[in-house]
């Protein structure tokens, strides 16, 4: 958004673009697309505006008048508790070490003129994206204090780890020491918060079998040096009470990984966690149960565990968020799952024999409720017929589908008659098969037929070539669609 985009017209009011206030206006006339805001309205929009813009859009906006720069400066530098206005550390060094906040030459005359008033700043939510910055959140508390001196509270938004205890190791180490050696006098818990100075937007709670998550001196005396036992242990996870997260990611290391099968106590601190993800550790139907429960988690990422045969198949899937009254959930706003074999799986599993993963009894659980549900996982799923996916028409609020790229042929034909699919989402891997002759042309005349569909996501987990992502690429350039290709790497 640049600066020709607002402005003030002959009677001093403000002009805002539609856009900041609804997305949805691709099909408004300019006419309707521009609002005219006298600075009482203004006033009152604006931190709906700063919640919504960059730090360089909030600039713009408070150039636009006297006025305006003093209802932006007292929302960054009085507001910050209630504002989701999220700096870059790097460039608020920058902004911080340069003439004005040098202390032989910050006067009044040059202060005023500051957005951010560092000497009145209690709130600030920061993206920190060097990792050795995050492993010295103590120097940069120092630093922050430095500059702004009655600074409370600081929010890091940045996905961070923790065991909740420290070691000898680096979190990112393999190796570690075990739970004997930390109880024989080497064990110390640690304070991510900083006395309280640090909260978190996003919390990856990582272990291996030499570093669980203790949170208590008593969940160590209480674990005996076994495996087993620590498998099924009901760890507390109090220690993430202090960091309230809304995101919690929850990993065991790849080297000397164990799964933990007792972290339904996780929920117990709800009170600010919206999003849960399981990334490469089974979720059991008790925690699934206990987690739709509750009307503040609005995201779930799965991994299912049958943990009586070990079959996953429709029946599992239906039985699973039938008991956990998926059918009665009116919060969720994403639900993705996955079986905790997945990787197995895509080596050995053949999906034109696989008739086991039927998607239609799983669909009779979100037909009359999760009206709130805008993205859904399918991947687990076997779609041989479009028509499979035919109760998603009932579901209009869908915007975002998880599929498997065996599937997208089929996933593709339906979003002909879906026009709310808007964005698709699949990992390829080394055992992703490339598309046969007819799957490519089907694939072409969608592109060429279909404006629908806006995005489609591709999380590439191997570093080799893939036969079905070049083809992909390819379609989508030479058919000139609207759709975007984005790929990322797994990490």
């Amino acid at each position: 958004m640049t600066s020709t985009n607002k402005k003030l017209n002959n009677n001093n009011n403000i002009i805002i673009p539609f856009e900041c206030f609804n997305n949805n206006n691709k099909n408004n006339n300019n006419n309707n697309r521009i609002k005219t805001l006298n600075h009482f309205i203004f006033k009152d929009v604006s931190k709906f505006l700063a919640n919504k813009s960059t730090f360089n859009e909030i600039l713009e906006y408070a150039l636009l008048s006297k006025q305006s720069f003093e209802i932006f400066r007292n929302i960054l530098s009085y507001n910050g508790n209630i504002c989701s206005i999220v700096l870059p550390f790097h460039s608020l060094k920058q902004y911080a070490f340069n003439s004005f906040y040098n202390l032989k030459r910050n006067t009044t005359s040059t202060y005023k003129f500051k957005l951010i008033q560092n000497k009145e700043t209690e709130y600030l939510s920061l993206s920190i994206t060097n990792k050795q910055q995050l492993k010295q959140l103590n120097k940069t508390k120092s630093y922050l204090k430095l500059v702004f001196p009655k600074l409370k509270k600081v929010n890091i938004i940045n996905k961070v780890k923790t065991n909740f205890h420290l070691s000898k190791y680096d979190d990112d180490d393999d190796e570690g020491q075990s739970y004997d050696e930390e109880h024989n006098g080497s064990f110390e818990f640690f304070d991510d918060t900083y006395n309280g100075f640090y909260t978190y937007e996003r919390v990856s709670i990582n272990w291996d079998i030499h570093r669980l998550p203790f949170s208590t001196k008593d969940e160590i005396t209480n674990i005996e040096s076994t495996l087993f036992q620590a498998m099924f242990y009901p760890f507390s996870f109090k220690g993430i009470e202090k960091l309230k997260p809304r995101k919690v990611y929850l990993n065991s290391y790849t080297k000397y990984s164990i799964h933990l099968y007792g972290v339904d106590s996780i929920l117990n601190y709800s009170s600010t966690i919206r999003s849960i993800k399981f990334e490469n550790t089974p979720s059991t139907s008790s925690f699934i149960k206990k987690a739709l429960s509750l009307p503040n988690i609005e995201s779930l990422s799965l991994k299912l565990i049958n943990q009586d045969d070990g079959k996953i198949d429709s029946d599992f899937v239906y039985n699973v968020f039938k008991d956990a009254a998926l059918d009665e959930n009116s919060t969720l706003k994403r639900l993705v799952f996955k079986s905790i074999y997945h990787e197995k799986e895509n080596q050995n599993r053949d999906f034109d024999d696989d008739s086991e993963r039927d998607p239609m009894s799983f669909f009779t659980l979100l037909k009359f409720n999760n009206s709130s549900l805008n993205t859904l996982g399918l991947e687990i799923f076997n779609i041989k017929n479009y028509k499979q996916l035919q109760p998603l028409l009932e579901l209009a609020n869908i915007k975002t589908l998880y599929i498997h790229p065996n599937n997208i042929i089929q996933i593709l034909l339906h979003c002909i008659d879906n026009q709310n699919i808007q964005q698709i989402k699949f990992q390829v891997d080394r055992y992703t098969k490339s598309l046969d002759l007819h799957g490519s042309e089907v694939m072409k005349g969608f592109f060429k037929m279909s404006n629908n569909l806006k995005k489609i996501v591709v999380i590439k987990s191997s570093p080799d070539k893939s036969d079905f992502l070049t083809l992909l690429k390819n379609i989508i350039k030479n058919s000139k669609t609207s759709c975007k290709l984005f790929i990322k790497k797994f990490i």
